[in-house]
């Protein structure tokens, strides 16, 4: 199988020459026999029915795909995969007859030998590499060496059992293969077991609470990108949630202006510059009292919003909703990538807090949710802004936005 891959590469693939990809045979190591000149015609006939047809092949991985197909026993029908199964069984019996021989030696001195110089943190491991000195019944054996001045016995207990042995006057050299010394190697691995494990609990504690605003974030996007098959409603429901972001948007403005009596002009100046086109002057909200002009505000933005999708649906028809949404989706995912760096931050600084008695999972509960409802927030600010701000630069398109008429209003959603 390594001897037929390199055979089915070319330079064409940008992978390095069939040369440079054949196996280099070192005696000492890997003694491989040479393949015999019915094996040598069989992968050059493969190969010729191979580039017939399917071409080139681009890459490694169809190779290797390819090779994994038919070293399996599953029927094919292709003739150039029949041809590659024959050689490949063809050149694994010629292996086959050295390596059965090496395998019968091996058994005979007792099966692989595992020699380990220390013991992993998790059992788990150690005996995963036991393992492999006993594969599907054949015989094996395995050994481990450490010292008491390994980090892990440095770290969970080791010094306990150095003290007994300087108690006891052992000599340094000395190799202590007491039961009482793995007892106290399995607890010391047991505690690191656990150590690690209390960990990977509590971290799960705190991705459980970005699993929430992630799921939270991704039902918004879907909402946002489906296409319903009723074009009309489709059109409903990127309209509605796009007038709910400006009337949103609008009543967190307004009170900052008529809560220490009424700044009609920042106020005005305010609107316009979230809502460009916005048709409301300081005068005419200088005219009305502070009880009325939410009232008043919600009126004109609504007509602004309704301006403007007339204005682009007027270059062509429902150009407005593909804009809504195009700018919403573009500030959920931009938005979403900085809210999960701000995350990490939180998570890597909040363990400070338990210097000052508090709980370092609950603050980062209550500021995660914090910066997710900022973030949201953001989105809708940005939004509408950005969906004012867009102008056609179509000159022939502009000329229609000029005779456009507002498109027809539609109720939000309560």
């Amino acid at each position: 199988m390594q001897k037929l891959c390199p055979a089915l590469l070319t330079k064409q693939t940008g992978l390095p020459p069939k040369e440079q990809l054949a196996i280099i045979e070192n005696p000492a190591c890997i003694p491989l026999p040479e393949l015999s000149a019915e094996a040598m015609a069989s992968i050059d006939a493969a190969v010729a029915l191979t580039e017939k047809a399917v071409g080139k092949l681009p890459s490694m991985l169809e190779v290797e795909n390819m090779m994994a197909t038919v070293s399996e026993t599953a029927p094919l029908s292709d003739e150039h995969m029949l041809s590659i199964r024959a050689a490949y069984q063809l050149c694994k019996s010629e292996y086959a007859v050295r390596t059965i021989k090496d395998k019968g030696e091996v058994m005979e001195l007792g099966g692989l030998h595992i020699i380990g110089t220390e013991r992993h943190e998790s059992r788990r491991i150690d005996q995963q590499l036991r393992g492999r000195a006993g594969r599907q019944g054949d015989p094996g054996s395995s050994r481990f060496f450490l010292g008491l001045d390994d980090k892990l016995f440095q770290v969970f207990g080791g010094s306990s059992i150095d003290g007994l042995l300087q108690t006891l006057r052992v000599e340094e050299d000395m190799p202590l293969e007491a039961a009482s010394v793995s007892d106290s190697l399995d607890r010391v691995q047991k505690n690191v077991e656990e150590y690690f494990y209390g960990i990977r609990k509590e971290m799960f504690k705190y991705d459980e609470i970005l699993s929430t605003q992630r799921e939270a974030l991704y039902s918004l996007r879907r909402k946002m990108v489906a296409r319903p098959a009723n074009e009309e409603e489709e059109e409903d429901g990127i309209a509605d949630t796009m007038l709910e972001y400006c009337l949103a948007t609008a009543d967190e403005i307004v009170p900052n202006y008529i809560k220490d009596g009424v700044d009609a002009p920042g106020l005005s100046n305010k609107l316009a510059q979230f809502f460009s086109g916005i048709d409301l002057t300081a005068d005419e909200i200088a005219k009305v009292g502070a009880g009325q002009i939410k009232a008043l505000v919600k009126e004109k933005v609504e007509n602004a919003l309704a301006t403007k999708e007339g204005e682009l649906d007027a270059a062509k028809e429902g150009f407005s909703v593909e804009i809504e949404r195009y700018i919403a989706l573009t500030q959920v995912d931009n938005l979403w990538k900085q809210h999960l760096k701000d995350m990490d931050f939180l998570k890597e600084f909040v363990g400070l807090r338990s210097y000052k008695q508090s709980d370092p999972f609950e603050d980062y509960q209550v500021e995660g949710f914090e910066l997710f409802q900022e973030m949201l927030d953001g989105v809708r600010r940005n939004t509408v802004y950005s969906f004012f701000q867009y102008q056609l630069k179509d000159e022939a398109n502009k000329a229609k936005a000029k005779d456009s008429k507002p498109k027809k209003k539609k109720k939000s959603k309560k």
